[in-house]
């Protein structure tokens, strides 16, 4: 398959050359004479060029049919919001979609009565929303959360809407509000209880308990209980298994197109950690009889047991269950899991009574963590390259989050040329101080010995690394990733996704040259474009990088996974070329002021060299990012291209394209007072400059007018972010 491939790229690439000579050429079969009349010429021209368009676009889905496809990145699931995802809360209640929601739910457990028409007269005339909530174990359920400091409101809604989580959960996977109200409901009734559930310490890794279980949780006797929240389970698969209401459960072990393990879960998930529930053989599963309503138990022999393993929340969200019983919790709907660790059958101890006999399922465990945010989050051209560490205003994209949820996922994973036909390609082009390059010298240096040559416009070439041939530097970097995953960094990247292929050191050598000029101008042309648009420039022959921005961004993944904590902290720096224009401080969907680089994005570890890079005759951004280690919704630190760069005095750090760097706000006492007095100028704003609105918009974040060697810039702190 590998070599019919190749003769596809060959083929196609052969054929885009034909359509390059095409307007010069009077050989081609069917062409007239010089002596044709020009009409004539032209008609066959075009009939000609039509043709080889035709035999290009016929190649090209040859071409995909044959490629593997890459999975594409799970973790930008968690990141679209409810309203992106099913629109904005609607205007009616939860309780008018009832009918419909209960209908449907019995039809996917096997309940339903043959038709949607069916199901819905039945659950008029038995199940309406009033016979149902008066049943007796209802109200024993309802009133238990009472018990336990929730409100009535919640607790009927959480009641009811727990036995309609399959239904809710298609809904939300198929973009369909038909269930808007009521997803809303479900996940702001776990949300608001997560977060008025008093009494706790916030930075503590468990789960708060509920106003109820407070006093009993201080006392001596119960703090060996409350331990049993950092800590939930639930079987995987069998009887009420986790994939039965979401079948994604199944993958969640093996890794996507970037290594991540895991996945965003559209149901509610619920997990326990009743030490009464687990037993040599497996997790025992408590259910009533769908006839008789008699309680049974079901145990899963055969099914892994996941572990939903708390911490504490952050900014990038909430991490732990609410607590919804005595032992069990929730997680709404929207939350990503990630795989953390396996434990083999017999390995590992379940939860137990203090004094209890130790238990040791036969049976694996998965460790999985979580993140989840709140669920109304998201209401609310031309180009002087200069260097690397310096762009202008306009490489930025200022439809912010979208562009950075979207990604190169449906541009990178099936590449139509290798990364060695794009720089086969006839291209030339200039640096800022006038020096020339071609992709066939840019190709054939990385691809031989290095060469040490000073002067060079970034500095001195491959200073320490003359004569070293690409393994060398393959050799090298992977036997730092190596070292450093022996160390324990790293390790929740798949080992197969985890060490640089010879393609990706080359394409990162590429980058660390004047190669990334031509790289991210492509990049930045294909911004704007949206759909068949987009696909056709970023697949077409002669325009396409796209193999070589794909080896490049799996390099740098690879390399941020091993980033030590110490190094993750480390401020980096980057200098912009011109103004932010005002609105760009209006925050987008996602309450977020942020903007999404659509190129590569080199950083520097040295301040210096950004602010040197800066226009002295205008204005000028410095965006001071602030890197920390990766987390389970992203990473949050570059790749150190040092090891093998071109140029190794730049001290490198690099982003992939669709990279979001968040303006982090001020001190907390710092931004109350400052929003406080915001919010006396609502009224003035309609009536203000922009230089006004700027000042007003500026006042909570973390931004500061600066001068400094004869420059002036706005300095500007930032968080990245990068899937």
């Amino acid at each position: 398959m590998r070599a019919e491939s190749e003769k596809q790229k060959q083929h196609i690439a052969e054929q885009q050359r034909l359509i390059n000579r095409l307007h010069g050429s009077v050989a081609m079969s069917g062409i007239p004479k010089k002596s044709s009349s020009g009409s004539d010429l032209l008609k066959v021209l075009r009939k000609d060029l039509m043709e080889a368009q035709q035999k290009v676009e016929s190649i090209k889905v040859l071409l995909n049919e044959k490629l593997p496809t890459e999975a594409k990145t799970s973790r930008a699931g968690y990141l679209r919001t409810l309203p992106e995802l099913i629109g904005p809360p609607p205007q009616r209640k939860w309780q008018d979609e009832w009918v419909q929601l209960k209908a449907e739910s019995y039809r996917l457990s096997g309940q339903g009565e043959g038709s949607v028409e069916a199901d819905e007269a039945y659950v008029r005339e038995y199940d309406n929303f009033d016979k149902f909530v008066s049943q007796e174990w209802v109200q024993a359920d309802t009133y238990a959360l009472e018990q336990m400091g929730w409100t009535h409101e919640r607790a009927e809604c959480y009641t009811m809407l727990f036995t309609c989580v399959e239904a809710l959960a298609r809904a939300l996977k198929d973009g369909d509000p038909c269930y808007a109200a009521s997803t809303y409901a479900l996940s702001e009734t776990l949300f608001l209880q997560r977060r008025d559930a008093d009494g706790e310490d916030p930075s503590s890794p468990s789960p708060p308990l509920p106003r109820g279980m407070r006093d009993a949780a201080r006392a001596a006797a119960e703090k060996a209980e409350k331990e049993l929240y950092s800590k939930l389970y639930w079987n995987r698969t069998g009887l009420y298994g986790l994939e039965s209401r979401e079948p994604n459960w199944e993958f969640v072990m093996e890794p996507d197109g970037t290594g991540f393990r895991g996945l965003t879960s559209s149901s509610l998930t619920h997990a326990t950690a009743d030490p009464q529930l687990f037993t040599e053989e497996g997790f025992m599963v408590l259910y009533n009889d769908p006839e008789t309503g008699e309680s049974l138990a079901g145990c899963a022999k055969h099914s892994d047991i996941i572990c939903f393993e708390s911490s504490a929340d952050d900014e990038q969200g909430s991490h732990s269950a609410v607590i919804t019983s005595l032992f069990s919790g929730d997680f709404p709907p929207n939350t990503l899991f990630r795989f953390k660790e396996l434990k083999e059958p017999g390995t590992w101890e379940a939860p137990a009574h203090p004094g209890d006999a130790p238990v040791y399922p036969r049976q694996r465990l998965i460790i999985v963590t979580a993140t989840y945010q709140p669920p109304r989050k998201g209401l609310g051209t031309s180009e002087d390259e200069g260097s690397k560490m310096c762009g202008i205003a306009l490489t930025l994209s200022y439809n912010k989050r979208e562009a950075f949820l979207k990604g190169l996922d449906d541009l990178i994973a099936k590449p139509l040329l290798t990364m060695e036909d794009e720089f086969m390609r006839e291209m030339s082009w200039s640096d800022w101080k006038g020096r020339s390059y071609t992709l066939a010298e840019e190709w054939a240096y990385v691809k031989g010995p290095a060469k040490s040559k000073p002067n060079c416009t970034p500095g001195h070439r491959d200073q320490n690394n003359h004569g070293k041939l690409p393994e060398d530097f393959r050799t090298k970097v992977n036997e730092m990733i190596a070292q450093r995953r022996k160390e324990g960094h790293g390790v929740l990247l798949d080992e197969g996704h985890a060490f640089l292929t010879l393609d990706e050191v080359l394409a990162v050598r590429l980058y660390s040259g004047p190669a990334y000029q031509p790289l991210n101008t492509f990049l930045r042309q294909i911004a704007p474009l949206y759909d068949e648009f987009r696909a056709t420039v970023a697949s077409h022959p002669g325009l396409t990088f796209a193999a070589t921005v794909g080896h490049i961004c799996r390099a740098i993944r690879k390399l941020a996974a091993v980033t030590k904590p110490d190094e993750a902290h480390l401020k980096l720096w980057r200098s912009v070329r011109g103004e932010l224009e005002p609105a760009f401080w209006v925050p987008d969907s996602g309450q977020m002021v942020c903007a999404v680089d659509m190129a590569f994005m080199s950083t520097s570890r040295s301040r210096d060299a950004p602010v040197g890079y800066m226009q002295s005759n205008g204005a000028n951004v410095l965006w001071c990012l602030h890197p920390k280690p990766e987390s389970d919704s992203g990473f949050h630190v570059g790749a150190s291209i040092s090891e093998i760069s071109q140029f190794q005095q730049e001290e490198e750090v690099l982003f992939p394209p669709c990279t979001m760097l968040i303006v982090r706000e001020k001190a907390e006492r710092e931004k109350i007072a400052a929003k406080a007095a915001a919010q006396k100028d609502v009224a003035k704003l309609k009536r203000m400059s922009t230089e006004s609105f700027t000042k007003v918009a500026w006042a909570h974040l973390s931004v500061e007018e600066m001068a400094e060697a004869g420059k002036k810039f706005l300095a500007v702190d930032v968080t990245p972010t990068f899937l």
